[in-house]
């Protein structure tokens, strides 16, 4: 017999052999020899090897020894694992042409055609990866691990009501059980139903409490509901279970990013970047950090080395374009969400992020264009909606932006951004305590989300509640210390109070971080005003 060595992905339902027992094999000359003699003794062991070297992260010599077993006419096997390497080497069309071998060389082989559908969501091209998950379903009905990849590329391409039946079915058979149950978290969470992902993870922890991976995503979960300090401690907890794990080390980024430390983050992901230049996750977060501390600039030399990694990946063309819109070059940032979409990346957040683009640089027709078709394309994404919400709005026709934002709210009901929007186009009707209670409602649903405590601060302001407004404008500054103009309104605030001790205090904390001109000009109106105050 040959011993065959796959490398796939996790919770796929495909068994593994042990590696230790590879291992052993090898250093005891004991891997049978087969029909083709030594040739086949020296592919059998350099697969062995190669796979080996895979799994202590050294992916040059893994694809050394996986190239020599791969000569001649090797089993299906090896290419797949010759495939999974080139793809954590971030060789992505080595990758897809070797898993495209290995189907050919073995086409009644299911694990060939799931990583290649796996392979093809993590170039970002996930039509083509519905597309082969589809084929591979067609294929091996029988196989609960085809239905599984289904299930997961339909909900990275956007399409989590399809899935949802798949992940429920999966989730009664023992072959996919904790696949399908993570994956109905997943269709919870980018459902907007982050509370019942969470009581998902949660009950798998309760049953299997050493899976770090699990803890990771329960604490991806936790910061979507802003429960920072608890996403943080599951972060950490992961790490304690699984400390050298990459995957991990960007959750815990991730939570620092979250709670604004994002020099903390910077040096957590960017130590991930170093070791894994292809983990797209951990440089998207890079950026944000980066953007945090006020420095777009680094985000955008950031991501288009991104793009230069992974070129053929819509989802580097998409962080490209997050971070060129930080930096207010919204023209290239629209080239490069086009570009993102002509590689098969149709999901409503990139369709949403190329109208903002669109819209920053004034092209309105160019924006209400692709809003039409990404509204045709996901008429009930919150992302499509809450930016036709936005565009009535605009054109100040109030009966189509209540009848979205309404139509928005039975969507998304615990979605802070559609509290958030709905409460700024209630203040720019002068609505004001309807525009407070989006604003409080944004808060219950995520309390560290800093512009929902400064537009409930701006808004109290309006309606003379000059206390309350301190509050918010000070929970604002206690989440991002470094916003000038939250420290700018309080300072405001606390000066109609009476109370020029506390403004001087708040100007001081401004002065060193304002840069906008028409902030420049509140500094100096406020430092003005105080001038002629008295001490208390």
């Amino acid at each position: 017999m040959t011993l065959h060595v796959r490398l796939l992905i996790p919770d796929s339902g495909f068994p593994c052999p042990s590696l230790l027992l590879v291992a052993l094999l090898v250093a005891c000359g004991c891997l049978p020899r087969g029909d083709e003699g030594e040739a086949e003794r020296a592919r059998q062991v350099a697969n062995a090897l190669g796979v080996a070297a895979y799994e202590e992260g050294r992916l040059d010599d893994a694809i050394g020894h996986l190239r020599r077993a791969c000569r001649g006419r090797p089993p299906a096997a090896y290419l797949s694992n010759l495939a999974s390497a080139y793809a954590a080497a971030g060789r992505l069309r080595d990758a897809e042409r070797t898993y495209r071998a290995a189907i050919r060389a073995d086409p009644a082989d299911p694990a060939a055609h799931v990583n290649l559908a796996a392979l093809l969501q993590q170039a970002g091209r996930l039509d083509a990866a519905v597309a082969q998950a589809r084929e591979a379903a067609r294929r091996f009905p029988a196989e609960p691990p085809a239905r599984l990849a289904l299930a997961n590329a339909l909900v990275l391409a956007g399409k989590p009501q399809e899935a949802e039946p798949l992940f429920r079915e999966l989730s009664k058979l023992p072959a996919t059980e904790l696949g399908a149950r993570r994956g109905l978290a997943w269709v919870a969470r980018v459902s907007g139903r982050h509370r019942e992902a969470i009581e998902l993870l949660r009950g798998i922890l309760d049953r299997q409490p050493q899976r770090a991976a699990l803890r990771f995503e329960l604490s991806a979960c936790l910061l979507a509901i802003g429960d920072g300090s608890a996403a943080l401690a599951e972060a950490r907890r992961g790490l304690e279970l699984e400390p050298h794990s990459l995957t991990g080390q960007a959750c815990l980024g991730a939570a620092l990013v979250h709670g604004g430390d994002f020099q903390r983050a910077v040096e957590t992901l960017g130590a991930v970047v170093k070791r894994e230049p292809l983990n797209l996750e951990a440089r998207a977060l890079l950026g944000d950090a980066y953007v945090g501390l006020r420095q777009p600039e680094r985000a955008v030399a950031l991501h288009r080395e991104t793009m230069a990694l992974a070129i053929d990946s819509p989802l580097a063309r998409r962080l490209l374009g997050d971070a060129l819109m930080l930096a207010g070059q919204f023209a290239e940032a629209a080239r490069t969400y086009q570009r993102a979409v002509e590689l098969g990346d149709t999901t409503p957040a990139t369709h949403g992020r190329l109208v903002d683009a669109y819209a920053h640089r004034g092209d309105l027709a160019s924006a209400l264009a692709e809003l039409a078709e990404a509204a045709r394309r996901h008429p009930d994404s919150p992302e499509v909606r809450l930016r036709l919400a936005a565009f009535a709005a605009s054109r100040r026709d109030d009966a189509g932006a209540k009848a979205e934002f309404d139509r928005l709210l039975k969507l998304d009901p615990d979605n802070p951004r559609v509290h958030l929007a709905c409460g700024h186009w209630h203040h720019s009707q002068r609505r004001f305590y309807r525009a407070i209670e989006c604003f409080r409602r944004a808060i219950e649903l995520d309390p560290q989300r800093p512009e929902a405590h400064l537009s409930l601060g701006r808004t109290l302001e309006a309606v003379g509640r000059q206390a309350e407004a301190a509050d918010a404008y000070r929970r604002c500054v206690h989440i991002e210390p470094g916003q000038p103009t939250a420290w700018l309104a309080l300072a405001r605030v606390e000066l109609a109070r009476g109370q020029p001790m506390a403004a001087r205090a708040a100007l001081d904390r401004a002065a060193p971080l304002v840069k906008a001109p028409a902030d420049r000009v509140e500094l100096e109106h406020l430092s003005g005003q105080l001038a002629g105050q008295p001490s208390r």
